[in-house]
């Protein structure tokens, strides 16, 4: 086993840190901790299809619906994080998302392929409502201060994962298809920066615990 399929590997089987200490934690997370414990359920969902069934139709129909499922929860996430000045913005954004998930479950079949391109637009439109947020923090000490710890952890974690590996999955077709490209490096990145995501996000989970024992 080379690097790659060893970085490859521990990728996969990160999602477990944070699966685990959220899980046994869950009772204590706070609101936003517990929707980014149901994004690294559906996740983790995805990632033991990836290693145990390969690739497959199922497989393509699990990726596209964790799309959707990451819509859904990162929509509930960032729904009350806004100003009324910037919330317009959000609403905004998140309709033209749903919209093209009315797309996709209307005129496309969720089993052919890995809508890459979908995913890139969900990212580019979640790095600037991280960015929008992160305006508004700035802008507003008093915010920050009195924001939980644990979620500047996660936001840290999408951030990355997401503006990092958005040109991978713009060309996932093209790798996918030239395994003996150079550009098939790029995966050592994407799983780089997918560990450090559920690291984050564990570590999250506990801040947050940890956080919620004191204040009783």
């Amino acid at each position: 086993m080379n690097t790659q399929e060893s970085i490859n590997l521990i990728s996969i089987w990160s999602i477990i840190f944070p699966f685990l200490a959220g899980g046994l934690l869950f009772k204590c997370l706070n609101k936003d901790s517990k929707i980014f414990y149901y994004l690294v359920v559906a996740d983790f969902c995805s990632q033991m299809s990836r290693f145990y069934l390969g690739k497959s139709p199922a497989l393509n129909f699990i990726y596209n619906i964790d799309i959707i499922a990451q819509l859904l929860l990162l929509s509930v996430f960032f729904q009350n994080k806004f100003s009324s000045k910037n919330r317009l913005y959000f609403k905004v954004l998140i309709f033209f998302c749903f919209l093209i998930v009315l797309y996709f479950l209307t005129f496309e079949n969720l089993f052919e392929k890995f809508y890459t391109w979908w995913v890139c637009f969900n990212f580019f439109i979640y790095i600037t409502l991280i960015l929008l947020l992160i305006l508004e923090y700035y802008e507003d000490d008093n915010r920050y201060i009195g924001g939980s710890q644990s979620v500047y952890l996660y936001i840290f974690g999408i951030f990355m994962y997401m503006s990092c590996t958005m040109v991978i999955f713009s060309l996932w077709d093209y790798i996918s298809s030239n395994k003996s490209s150079y550009l098939n490096n790029l995966w050592i990145i994407h799983d780089l920066f997918n560990i450090l995501m559920y690291i984050l996000f564990g570590f999250g989970f506990i801040i947050d615990f940890m956080t919620e024992r004191k204040n009783e």
